[in-house]
């Protein structure tokens, strides 16, 4: 994605509440799964789970999918 491609994906997502299948990725994420294998759990192709990520990272203003795990804890939306 590109830094422009991005901003636009932060103004609009950042701040608002994850879905219920943002919040199945991130707890594979904090599990320690890679993006196949959360693909294969959730059924779900690579894509798809890469775009959940990206919109994760954005609605958490979030650096990286690991922050954002980090931030999950945080905010009690992992367990």
């Amino acid at each position: 994605m590109t830094a422009p491609a991005r901003t636009v994906l932060e103004m609009v997502v950042a701040g608002q509440p994850l879905s219920s299948r943002e919040r199945e990725v991130l707890t594979c994420a904090a599990d320690g799964k890679t993006i196949d294998e959360t693909a294969k759990q959730l059924l779900l192709g690579v894509e798809t789970i890469k775009d959940h990520r990206r919109r994760v990272i954005a609605k958490l203003r979030a650096n990286n999918i690991s922050h954002a795990v980090a931030i999950g804890f945080r905010q009690g939306l992992l367990a």
